[in-house]
């Protein structure tokens, strides 16, 4: 626990953004309390990430040994399921199961799911003040292989030493009045409950990108920005669209970025140069921790040592830690031009409490074009600049658990930007319950209204 404590406080340049001193030591001492039991694996790993979430940095995240991670993998609920004002309703469903789409769920192992996601919420990521969108990654959080729910449902819920593999699901069916059913059902593997969406557990840009032309209007969809597993040229693909769209005579733009929660910034910036009519800077600062690692940066791995390397004493000292020189930060702090195809019309891009990271960092900063309109719900992610582009790894010796530890702070360049806040949409279109259960799309229609002339 010492070295964990010593790698945050060390190696992260936003320890100290959201806590004073006192508020991190009650973390620590917390996380003392649970070690003091000999907690067991599970018990330790859950009580790991309650201590990095109270940091506010989505990036900063514990990671299952390879022993806990074999074993969720047998151990997931027969269905997925969408949560409306603590409310959860099966959204795909096992054929094992016997439920249905729309069937509320009411209870779990004889816990009522208002409490299951009120004793949830203090485990969950999130950037800043975001706490509006944790229970998009209570449904499914691809970085915590596919689900925070199953992460750490049996060890906080249920204070269990293992994961559960038989779940008693008291559920209402939909459409059935108030008939309740109780049946026990028996996990899953993760590869039968990635399977119910149809969606890939990893997908990738090159697969994320889909154009719909009707009339003068467009929809184009980017699912992820994530594009280092099957590396295409995100610039030459959004070429190839926006000159289509020149050619096809396309006058109204929707961009539906909802379910994208971040990834590449080659891609991100890719899209921008094809949003913006105008030369921008995404990124205008970016800082490393001020205390030297010394003898942890032999403890820490990534796949850029750059930032663990290099010598700090040489770059300039401010209050948010040791500044990095613009020309050294890559393409996001590079003066960017429009693309030759750049689109010239109106621009509606929507939102979703699922965007993060990169996602919502391009939101917040084309948010500031006079053609472009955000409709949505309000997101993840922080216009006051994340804390990632390079993770450091550091591996707890005796547990085998892996944290993450972003190196690099952020700060993107947006007029009076709200620091931990997400993009705020301009029009708010929540998602509600009856549009789930009727398959309505309120954000898509009320962008397609927006261009439709009313007489």
């Amino acid at each position: 626990m010492s070295l964990l404590k010593t790698a945050l406080e060390t190696a992260h340049p936003g320890y100290s953004r959201y806590l004073t001193e006192a508020e991190k030591d009650g973390l620590f001492k917390e996380l003392e309390m649970v070690v003091a039991k000999a907690p067991s694996e599970l018990t330790f790993y859950s009580a790991v990430s309650k201590l990095l979430v109270g940091l506010r940095c989505e990036h900063t995240k514990a990671e299952f040994s390879p022993h806990l991670e074999k074993q969720k993998k047998q151990a997931f609920m027969p269905f997925r399921f969408r949560i409306f004002d603590n409310r959860m309703f099966v959204e795909f469903a096992h054929d094992t199961s016997g439920l249905s789409r729309g069937d509320e769920v009411l209870r779990i192992n004889d816990v009522p799911i208002q409490q299951i996601i009120s004793q949830l919420f203090p485990y969950i990521e999130r950037d800043g003040y975001t706490d509006h969108a944790t229970t998009a990654l209570l449904e499914q959080n691809f970085d915590l292989l596919g689900s925070s729910f199953e992460q750490f449902f049996s060890s906080v819920v249920l204070q269990q030493d293992t994961f559960v593999t038989q779940f008693d699901v008291t559920y209402k069916q939909n459409n059935e009045g108030s008939n309740i059913v109780k049946a026990s059902m028996s996990a899953i593997s993760f590869d039968d409950w990635i399977g119910l969406s149809g969606r890939p557990y990893r997908l990738n840009f090159s697969d994320a990108v889909k154009v719909n032309v009707q009339g003068n209007t467009a929809v184009l969809t980017v699912d992820t920005f994530v594009n280092y597993r099957n590396p295409v040229d995100a610039f030459h693909v959004f070429e190839e669209i926006f000159s289509d769209f020149e050619k096809q005579g396309v006058t109204h733009l929707i961009v539906d970025l909802r379910n994208n929660g971040g990834g590449s910034d080659d891609a991100q910036m890719a899209l921008l140069r094809h949003l913006y009519q105008v030369p921008f800077t995404l990124v205008d600062g970016a800082w490393l921790s001020a205390k030297p690692l010394g003898s942890l940066a032999a403890k820490l791995n990534s796949w850029d040592r750059s930032a663990i390397d290099i010598d700090k004493s040489q770059l300039p000292l401010t209050p948010k830690g040791r500044a990095i020189p613009v020309d050294a930060l890559g393409v996001n702090a590079k003066l960017q031009q429009p693309a030759k195809h750049a689109f010239k019309g109106d621009i509606i891009l929507l939102t979703s409490k699922s965007n993060a990271s990169a996602s919502a960092a391009l939101l917040s900063h084309i948010q500031q074009q006079p053609n472009v309109t955000l409709v949505g719900q309000a997101t993840g992610g922080n216009q006051g600049g994340t804390t990632a582009t390079i993770m450091a790894f550091l591996t707890l010796p005796t547990s085998k658990i892996v944290v993450r530890i972003p190196l690099i702070r952020n700060h993107y360049n947006i007029d009076n930007a709200l620091d931990g806040v997400g993009a705020m949409p301009d029009i708010y279109v929540p998602e509600q319950l009856n549009d789930f259960l009727t398959m309505q799309d309120r954000a898509m229609q009320t962008a397609h209204s927006l261009f439709t002339p009313h007489h």
